[in-house]
């Protein structure tokens, strides 16, 4: 009986363990830290461009208005990020993963509906 005790709490040490090591959603991309370290300098620390910024790129986005994420895909400001927007906006392909693209991408989102 003693050994069936000590087997059972051995798997599930064992399976704590290695959950632990799995990388899920503890592990997942930070959009708002990723945001603030890489877009904030433009796009305004809650998503509203500065004054000089709009001047300097008049078509630069705003992320506080609903209406805009209402028309575009997750996917699509992915795209985005990996491209870029002509002289304007750098690529941050090869410097931001996927999945911190999509962090970034869902991050900008909260900034809407925030206001």
């Amino acid at each position: 009986m003693i050994r069936l005790v000590l087997a059972i709490a051995a798997v599930a040490t064992a399976a704590t363990f290695a959950a632990l090591r799995m990388p899920e959603r503890a592990q997942d991309a930070d959009g708002k830290a990723i945001y603030l370290k890489q877009c904030r300098t433009c796009h305004g620390v809650m998503g509203e461009p500065s004054t000089l910024n709009r001047d300097k790129y008049p078509k630069i986005q705003s992320f506080v208005d609903p209406k805009f994420f209402a028309k575009v895909s997750d996917d699509s400001l992915v795209a985005v990020l990996k491209k870029g927007v002509g002289k304007d906006m750098k690529s941050f392909e090869g410097k931001l993963t996927a999945q911190e693209m999509l962090a970034v991408a869902k991050y900008a989102r909260t900034l809407a509906v925030a206001k």
